[in-house]
């Protein structure tokens, strides 16, 4: 299973260096050039590391660093600070925020590379609650998800379904859904539905109910290359491999 590295580096040159340095040791890398870009990956993508520079414009390496550890969703996820040796504050500011490990530049990538291989085997990924068939609760939380199971199947081909969109389905106000949602399956609004949607595809993949680009659409993704890039990322297999076995 490839792991993921989320990059923040606003540097072109230096980004497509390290990109291809990780990328040789086998992970995956996605990149952000600010911590507003980043943010709105996170909604996506859940990555094993983040390494993020400190100096960036709109959004910097450390108010990007306060979001994430301030948010449940992220908090867990290990993350290196990236600091010039004259932004002796900075470190101490991340180390203060909750970064996990930093590195100072200019520095050795394969420092870089052992930091990251360490925080990978000290913090591995928590496995993913399961929506499909959900753990039997008490009885207004088992009616609950059962109806919020049907109703991701009714809107399961809409490529823009929302979580305003399917709160009022359910009929509960934004707010008072994504607790719920919270409170039963442990995801945000966002993860649930996108997870709902990998969990049905894997199903359908294993029962060969079509191509795997049928299947893509057939549970609401924009497209094949998403489709595939999310389901290696949930399971760490193509789709191709499930609908391959025998």
């Amino acid at each position: 299973m490839n792991h993921t590295i989320l990059l923040l580096e606003d540097d072109k040159n230096l980004r497509e260096t390290l990109v291809d340095i990780f990328e040789l040791k086998g992970f995956e890398v996605i990149t952000a050039t600010n911590g507003v870009e980043a943010l709105k990956i996170l909604d996506e993508i859940a990555p094993n590391v983040i390494v993020s520079d400190v100096m960036m414009p709109e959004m910097d390496g450390l108010e990007f660093l306060k979001r994430i550890k301030e948010n449940p969703q992220t908090e867990i996820t290990p993350v290196i600070m990236v600091t010039a040796n004259t932004l002796e504050d900075a470190k101490y500011k991340g180390l203060e925020y909750g970064a996990n490990d930093y590195i100072t530049k200019p520095f050795d990538t394969r420092e870089l590379l052992f930091k990251v291989q360490n925080l990978i085997k000290i913090y591995p990924k928590q496995p993913r609650p399961t929506l499909i068939n959900p753990v039997k609760v008490n009885s207004e939380e088992s009616i609950f998800s059962e109806d919020l199971k049907a109703k991701m199947l009714e809107y399961l081909t809409d490529t823009n379904l929302t979580v305003e969109q399917l709160a009022q389905a359910m009929f509960l106000g934004k707010s008072t859904f994504q607790r719920k949602i919270k409170k039963i399956v442990g995801l945000s609004a966002k993860e649930y539905i996108r997870t709902f949607r990998l969990e049905y595809a894997y199903q359908l993949l294993e029962q060969k109910a079509g191509s795997t680009s049928d299947i893509a659409t057939k549970t609401g993704f924009r497209s094949l290359a998403y489709f595939s890039y999310a389901f290696k990322q949930h399971y760490g297999v193509s789709p191709t491999a499930i609908s391959s076995k025998q």
